[in-house]
């Protein structure tokens, strides 16, 4: 996932029917991989997202998505039909308890969004694994309230990945 310029064009976006084609090709291999990560950019940005998971879920990959949280917590059905095309677990981006922290490095508010998502994702019982991008002077202060939070959650959220920021987009002032 890489945080982009608004201004940024993407030059490739598969069609479903590519990607279903990619996903069944690595079905047939051996050994065949366990799991699919979709990721982005946002890949719930597409509006066939699910019938994507699907596809994966048909062919017997675990299913993950990457995502910033907002789809989920602002259409919660959305998040039941992942639920219902076999999507496992939500890799939730999980940055900061700070609105402002969101501001600077992800352009908006999303912290009211991030704990919808996990709610949505607590009524459809799919596993949520919280990602946090760190940022040394930023939000490092924040790991232990983090690890509190995912502890006192963890009747969905499942797991906690600490991740360097990269350096790029709108991340690089």
């Amino acid at each position: 996932c890489f945080s982009t310029f608004s201004d940024h064009i993407v030059d490739y976006e598969p069609s479903k029917d590519e990607l279903v084609n990619m996903l069944t090709f690595l079905s047939q291999r051996n050994p065949k991989p366990p799991a699919i990560l979709f990721s982005g950019g946002e890949p719930l940005q597409r509006e066939d997202m699910h019938e994507i998971i699907g596809a994966a879920h048909k062919l017997k990959f675990m299913t993950i998505l990457a995502t910033n949280g907002l789809r989920l917590s602002q259409s919660p059905e959305f998040a039941l039909k992942l639920k219902q095309n076999g999507l496992n677990i939500v890799y939730l981006q999980f940055d900061s308890f700070r609105d402002e922290f969101y501001d600077k490095i992800r352009g908006q508010k999303l912290l009211e969004a991030k704990y919808k998502a996990i709610e949505a994702c607590r009524k459809y019982d799919m596993e949520v694994i919280l990602v946090t991008t760190l940022m040394n002077g930023f939000n490092d202060k924040e790991i232990g309230k983090i690890i509190k939070f995912v502890a006192a959650n963890s009747d969905i959220i499942r797991g906690l990945i600490f991740q360097p920021i990269a350096f790029t987009g709108r991340a690089t002032d």
